[in-house]
């Protein structure tokens, strides 16, 4: 059943939903801020106010167990606003999107649906979203996150936005807010003295052990310590080996990142050599090739003078062949008119070294009878 809307549109107070939730605490920082009046004094620090009567302030952290999935840590009504506060030991770049989650059932729960639906604007608390940030990976002192940044494409004016306001509570960031605020300072001190302890002790619930010790002797969230200290220790050792899990999860992904570098840089590098292999292989087919055509212009040109000299060759012979003839029918003629018959004159040319070799039909064709 949703709860009623008062005069201007603020839930009524719900004994139900001002019940903290005793089952279910996430970390130290939710079950220490169960506390209304740490919480206001937390208010109060944030906010520069001076509100005294922790009544006045009606915790709405979600409680159903249909929620409990995407419960944030705090959630509380004052002076008709919605502040929601959320302690991260991890950073997280997605808590927009996980604050709209929760405002939207902070909202669900507080408005019946039926009312949406009216003609009468419904009025609703002004939310604020905050969260706490200790952990060791280094971020600035103050930031703001918004929703549009998880957005895949950039607007200028999105339609739909939420901003975050991310608070580092690391030592030497917002000195201010932690003077002011006793509890959050106590708090940032015990979880400095665990992270101390873990450096000297190899056993995490020992560790934690001492630090309550040290805390409730320094008078350090004393009270608080000395009353819940079984939870205390127990929901430490669950945000600490948490933790711890995340580092190795991310030191795991850093070394995967590195063996992946390594292996692409190897893989560049076998890659530029097997293409400098290459570009030498080509080079030497280029010098191959050219040595091919070379030879192959050097083969025509020898084709070319070997033509040439057998052009030269027939020419010669052709000459020779002529030379001959052209002998042999002045020789022949020149006899005939010297000896009276034809064997005379064959017999002549025979005896002629060059004409040696002459036929019978040779001379006959170039002797002139008388």
């Amino acid at each position: 059943m949703k709860d009623q809307i008062n005069e201007i549109g603020v839930p009524a107070r719900d004994p139900a939903c001002a019940t903290a939730n005793r089952e279910y605490k996430s970390t130290v920082f939710s079950l220490l801020y169960e506390d209304k009046k740490a919480l206001l004094s937390l208010y109060n620090g944030m906010n520069h106010s001076q509100y005294t009567d922790p009544d006045g302030l009606e915790i709405v952290t979600l409680t159903d167990a249909v929620y409990i999935g995407m419960k944030n840590d705090k959630a509380f009504l004052l002076d008709c606003r919605l502040h929601m506060y959320e302690h991260q030991s991890t950073w997280n770049p997605n808590m927009p999107l996980r604050n709209l989650y929760y405002v939207a059932r902070e909202y669900g729960k507080m408005v019946d649906t039926a009312v949406v639906y009216r003609s009468r604007a419904v009025k609703i608390p002004n939310p604020r979203f905050i969260v706490f940030y200790n952990g060791q990976q280094k971020q600035p002192e103050r930031q703001i996150l918004k929703l549009s940044d998880l957005y895949i494409y950039e607007e200028e004016d999105p339609m739909l936005e939420l901003k975050v306001e991310v608070l580092n509570i690391n030592e030497g960031y917002n000195d201010e807010l932690k003077e002011s605020c006793e509890s959050l300072r106590h708090y940032c001190i015990f979880v400095e003295k665990v992270r101390e302890n873990m450096t000297r002790m190899k056993e995490l619930n020992k560790a934690i052990d001492k630090a309550v010790d040290e805390c409730i002797v320094e008078g350090v969230l004393r009270d608080f310590l000395i009353a819940n200290r079984a939870e205390v220790v127990a929901l430490s050792i669950l945000e600490f080996t948490f933790e711890d899990w995340l580092e190795v999860q991310e030191l795991e992904r850093k070394e995967f990142r590195e063996e992946m570098e390594k292996a692409q840089k190897k893989v560049k590098e076998l890659k530029d050599e097997a293409n400098k292999i290459k570009d030498e292989a080509n080079k030497i087919k280029d010098e191959a090739n050219k040595i091919k055509d070379e030879a192959s212009k050097m083969k025509d040109e020898a084709n070319k003078i070997r033509d040439e000299a057998n052009k030269m060759k027939d020419e010669a012979e052709k000459e020779k062949e002529e030379a001959y003839e052209e002998g042999l029918k002045v020789l022949v003629t020149s006899l005939s008119s010297l000896f009276p018959g034809f064997e005379e004159v064959y017999q002549a040319v025979v005896s002629n070294r060059i004409y040696a070799d002459c036929t019978r039909e040779q001379v006959e064709k170039y002797y002139e009878k008388k």
